[in-house]
């Protein structure tokens, strides 16, 4: 007999929210980074230069600690990256070996969005559940 006329075996639904947030933390440290992290490989960057010397560099993306590129080879394209090292040559050796590049514009995140998702969103979530 059930005495304070509960049904058994019902959980509140904050513990299936909890849940839903577990799985997707862990899809996002776990899976999401290995699916990515097979699509670019790291290189070195005297490897990068070795690739541009012999035209196998097609594409090249410059962003603030790394450099994106696309080399090919035996009609084989991959999806390279290497670290970005103070080379104030490299912009000639990338025209002089007519490979296309540019930089990425750096992004900058505005301040009132880092509030509201820093510390805002976490409060409202917290009252909502609680």
């Amino acid at each position: 007999m059930n005495l304070d006329n509960k049904k058994p075996g019902r959980k509140p639904l904050y513990v299936y929210y909890i849940i839903a947030a577990v799985i997707i933390i862990l899809l996002n440290v776990l899976l999401l980074p290995a699916i990515e992290g097979r699509k670019v490989q790291t290189t070195d960057y005297s490897t990068f230069l070795t690739g541009v010397e012999k035209d196998y560099v097609k594409t090249v993306e410059i962003q603030d600690d790394y450099i994106y590129y696309v080399a090919e080879s035996d009609g084989q394209e991959g999806y390279f990256r290497t670290v970005k090292m103070n080379d104030p040559d490299l912009v000639d050796r990338l025209h002089d070996a007519n490979v296309k590049f540019g930089a990425a514009a750096p992004q900058q995140t505005s301040i009132w969005i880092s509030l509201i998702a820093g510390y805002v969103l976490p409060i409202a979530i917290f009252i909502l559940l609680g």
